[in-house]
């Protein structure tokens, strides 16, 4: 595939040989070639933003079908017992893997570029490449899905299916890992000269972070995943048996490793709360420290109970559960001393990205309740609970994410209407749909329960309950898309829409949305966290 790179506006050179004419009116691509095979990072992260968008609505389906099959389980089957575990893996690949990572990357893949200073992302070709890995490898999973396959497999399904599954989903995080890379890199290297780290904006700083984590645990699930490929492939048992295989791929799904999708969540908070004040955010050494240590603490790699089932036991699995929520709270300290500094704006990213943190924290609660032994929540419909509002708290903050940058991505905002509907149909669905499946856990429901239980007195109302919220989840992220679409299929750009939110950081002092090259002046020596504040000040 061939990238263009980004047009120079310095005229082209001829040669000899050359027709002048010809090369002073050659044009660059435009249309469908424009679009596969450009290097520009804005147009890249577009791309990966309504990828996801698009891969949110069928994952949401899915968990609403699998809400339904849990209430008509004795009456009706809506999936079937054969296809079951298929949707019930394909929820949580789909939410991790085609959903909350790919739209967190390509966030940041449009603004971290611009929050360091830099003309382009790292490796441009890269990033491109990483972009239709992924896309590629999200459609063969699907279609694995479709035939038969996927990444759990039962004794009715095909094996040359479930190799196609693991193959496809193999390509995504290989995608993933690529587009971790240049995001990384971007902030490392791409920097001004005088840039400390302390001094990288919030969102920046927390895709650094949830970047290490992901290359140095993803890669441990792409081993398994190869392992079992050559399994069903060849006929060999070294890494599980068909029956076995989305046990041991679980662990990706589970706390602590569910939490690294969340890492971006702090940072968004830490980017929109202080500025809707109006106000420089103290203690900033803390705040950083907080989201590296909930990175640290994220890591799960380590944590596969399938392996070793008395883990969950062990003071470390337990300590990490309890611990991962002081990082939130740290977080979450910084954000109350901004705001009770100066009364902030309630725009719609304001309240979005305070409630997504919110839910982050009643996630890792619920995730310390989970280890207590006296409780026995685990292996329990109390686990997918949580995981569920992680899900939740990712895709709010991810929608006070877009609302925040929409200006700087597509020069326009996002309807306040539409975003203050998603955001709270998708908190609401979230909440409820995650304490239903938890009394549900209390009441002893396990987690993959949708056949073949005895169920108690009361888990049906619950499952009911689970399915309402499910479905108020599914039209939150239906909102939430047509707020995209909206601000997408636009025309024209905001009069404001350069720097609508009086911004403290670089990306706001480039046009919107950005030329090529991304900056219209050199930018200027940066000495401090917030340097637009500075400049005014200055000034």
């Amino acid at each position: 595939m061939t990238v263009t790179e980004t047009p120079s506006s310095s005229p082209p050179e001829t040669t000899r040989d050359s027709d002048p004419t010809d090369a002073g009116t050659r044009r660059a691509p435009s249309g469908l070639a424009a679009v596969l095979g450009t290097g520009d990072h804005k147009s890249i992260g577009r791309l990966w933003i309504g990828a996801s968008a698009i891969l949110l609505l069928l994952t949401v389906v899915v968990g609403v079908l699998l809400s339904i099959e849990r209430v008509t389980v004795d009456e009706l089957e809506v999936l079937g017992n054969d296809h079951v575990l298929q949707f019930f893996s394909l929820y949580r690949v789909g939410l991790t893997f085609l959903v909350v990572l790919p739209l967190f990357i390509g966030l940041a893949t449009v603004i971290v570029p611009l929050q360091v200073g830099a003309s382009t992302i790292a490796f441009p070709r890269a990033a491109a490449g990483a972009l239709w890995t992924w896309l590629g490898g999200a459609v063969l999973l699907l279609l694995s899905y479709a035939i038969d396959g996927g990444v759990a497999a039962t004794e009715n399904l095909e094996p040359d299916a479930i190799a196609l599954g693991l193959l496809g989903l193999g390509l995504v995080i290989a995608g993933l890992l690529l587009a971790s890379v240049c995001v990384i890199t971007t902030v490392i290297a791409l920097r001004p000269r005088h840039m400390s780290l302390l001094q990288v904006p919030p969102f920046a700083w927390s895709m650094l972070v949830a970047g290490v984590v992901w290359l140095l645990s993803l890669p441990v699930l792409l081993g398994g995943l190869l392992l079992a490929y050559l399994d069903l492939r060849y006929g060999q048992v070294l890494f599980a048996q068909p029956s076995e295989l989305f046990g041991r791929l679980e662990w990706a799904f589970s706390q602590p490793q569910v939490y690294a999708m969340a890492i971006p969540v702090l940072g968004v908070a830490a980017e929109i709360v202080p500025v809707s004040a109006g106000v420089v955010q103290r203690g900033r050494g803390a705040l950083w420290a907080g989201i590296g240590g909930f990175g640290i603490l994220a890591f799960g790699a380590w944590a596969q109970p399938f392996y070793r089932p008395e883990l969950v036991e062990e003071a470390l699995y337990i300590g990490v559960a309890f611990a991962i929520g002081l990082p939130v709270l740290v977080v979450l300290g910084g954000m109350a001393d901004s705001t009770r500094q100066a009364r902030p704006k309630l725009r719609p990213a304001f309240l979005l990205a305070v409630l997504g943190l919110f839910l982050l924290l009643a996630a890792v609660g619920a995730g310390a309740a989970a280890v207590v032994k006296a409780f026995d929540l685990l292996g329990t419909s109390w686990v997918v609970g949580q995981m569920d509002l992680v899900f939740a708290a990712t895709l709010v903050a991810a929608t006070a994410a877009v609302c925040w940058w929409a200006p700087k991505i597509w020069g326009r905002q996002v309807p306040s209407t539409l975003a203050f509907a998603a955001g709270l149909l998708l908190a609401g669905g979230g909440i409820v749909l995650a304490a239903a499946e938890g009394v549900a856990g209390i009441l002893d429901q396990p987690a993959f329960s949708f056949a073949g239980f005895d169920p108690r007195d009361g888990v049906d109302t619950f499952n009911l309950i689970a399915a309402v919220g499910s479905a108020v989840l599914a039209l939150g992220a239906v909102v939430a898309v047509l707020g995209l679409v909206r601000v997408m299929v636009g025309r024209g750009t905001d009069d404001d829409a350069t720097d609508p939110w009086g911004g403290q950081t670089l990306e706001w002092s480039a046009p919107s949305p950005p030329p090529p090259g991304n900056f219209s002046d050199p930018v200027p020596e940066v000495t401090s966290a917030t340097p637009l504040v500075a400049a005014e000040e200055g000034a």
